[in-house]
């Protein structure tokens, strides 16, 4: 049997260790049994504010693994086994694991030091229950990036209803349905200080390997933001927590020094962000080496939504979130119209050329200046990078001005051709 004391773990610099006590990161542990769904409480002793990993293997046969936190499940693998590669025994395993309908439930006892058998519980798996079928060769791989609407629901290196899966473990070409599997969550407030691991192992034959577990400390990294109010409007705040782990509860800065907080009353109070009218997240920060694209807001929603969703936060006036929320609508951006050329080879090359179509930008004179962010349409959502155009503000004759963009669409020169 497993030594399951390894689930008595420690965050931060906590000392005083009981005999049954073990650091984070300390040892592996084996478990082999029948079928059954099993609960271990992972005491964090301290209150760290930081990542939290664990390391699971399935081996071949089919294995789920949650880590539940706050009253929710904050990572969840589905179902994982090597033999999910091979259609065969991926198609065998959804039909048979879809008809069981109660495992033995068995809860860690500290004391006895083993799991204890207690009731029957009901359970219910579909073929939701496992991520999709890899393909032979892997085309659903850890790593994959390609947007596939309908399928990819919560981030990067999450498949079907993946939640929390790294990307990068064991490999970026690793099999979607591989049974090495690392889930990770941010805890980001001090409360609560335990979290749950459930193992839900419905065959007879199963065995699973918990080989390495990592806590937070006492995590005090800086991490910023851009968001957008529903004027368009974009200021940079700044937390602890990664962007896309930004929760209910956590408070948004002014100020790197996390010292004046994001308020109605602040610097920012001619703006919109608080109350009902949501600040829309445009660009920020992300955790475990793995990068969630923004585009201009329209990426991963907190690693919930649709790779189309944008990410939006309801703040109080004290800047403190109160609710986040996922969309397929941005919020509209207040762009100025002018009209352009075709893209030229020089900024030399701008003046005097036949404008022809029908652009946007968002700063504040009638053309775009440097430092502002030209767009091709008028929602804002698509960007006109790295080109060298004329420019007027009328829709007919030849351009008046010059301007060129960067690979964000950022003007980074301009040219007035009139003396």
């Amino acid at each position: 049997m497993a030594n399951l004391n390894f689930f008595r773990i420690m965050a931060g610099n906590g000392s005083n260790l009981g005999s049954q006590d073990i650091p984070c990161n300390a040892g592996g542990v084996d478990f082999d049994g029948g079928p059954g769904i099993f609960y271990a409480t992972a005491v964090v002793l301290g209150s760290g504010i930081g990542p939290i990993t664990a390391s699971f293997d399935s081996y071949n046969i089919p294995d789920r693994f949650r880590l539940v936190w706050s009253g929710s499940t904050v990572a969840d693998s589905l179902f994982v086994g090597d033999n999910l590669n091979t259609k065969a025994y991926y198609d065998g395993y959804t039909g048979s694991i879809s008809n069981v309908t109660s495992l033995t439930r068995n809860n860690w006892n500290q004391q006895a030091d083993d799991f204890v058998a207690a009731s029957a519980e009901s359970v219910t798996y579909t073929s939701a229950s496992f991520p999709p079928y890899p393909g032979s060769p892997f085309t659903k791989t850890r790593g994959n990036t390609a947007i596939v609407v309908g399928e990819r629901v919560n981030g990067q290196g999450n498949h079907g209803a993946q939640k929390g899966v790294l990307n990068a473990f064991p490999l970026f070409s690793s099999s979607c349905a591989n049974g090495q599997v690392k889930l990770c969550f941010f805890k980001h407030t001090t409360e609560p200080t335990e979290f749950q691991i459930v193992i839900d192992g419905p065959d007879a034959n199963t065995g699973w390997d918990l080989f390495s577990l990592s806590c937070p400390g006492n995590d005090t990294s800086l991490h910023s933001s851009s968001i957008m109010d529903l004027n368009g409007d974009i200021v940079e705040v700044y937390h602890t927590a990664p962007s896309f782990d930004l929760d209910v509860g956590m408070t948004l800065y002014e100020n790197s020094a996390l010292t004046t907080k994001f308020t109605s009353g602040g610097s920012y109070s001619t703006s919109s962000f608080w109350g009902s009218d949501k600040s829309m997240l445009v660009s920020g920060s992300s955790i475990f080496g793995t990068q969630y694209e923004f585009n201009g807001g329209n990426g991963i929603c907190f690693k919930n939504a649709l790779n189309t969703g944008y990410s939006f936060m309801t703040l109080a006036d004290t800047g403190v979130i109160t609710a986040r929320s996922c969309t397929s609508t941005p919020h509209p951006q207040s762009l100025t119209t002018f009209y352009a050329t075709l893209a030229v080879a020089k900024l030399a090359f701008s003046c005097d050329v036949t404008i022809n179509q029908t652009l946007y930008h968002n700063g504040s004179g009638l053309l775009p200046a440097v430092g502002d962010r030209v767009f091709t349409n008028s929602s804002g959502t698509t960007k006109d990078t790295s080109k060298i155009r004329g420019a007027s503000t009328v829709n007919s004759g030849n351009s008046i001005y010059g301007y060129q963009t960067d690979s964000n669409g950022d003007v980074t020169s301009t040219q007035n051709c009139i003396p």
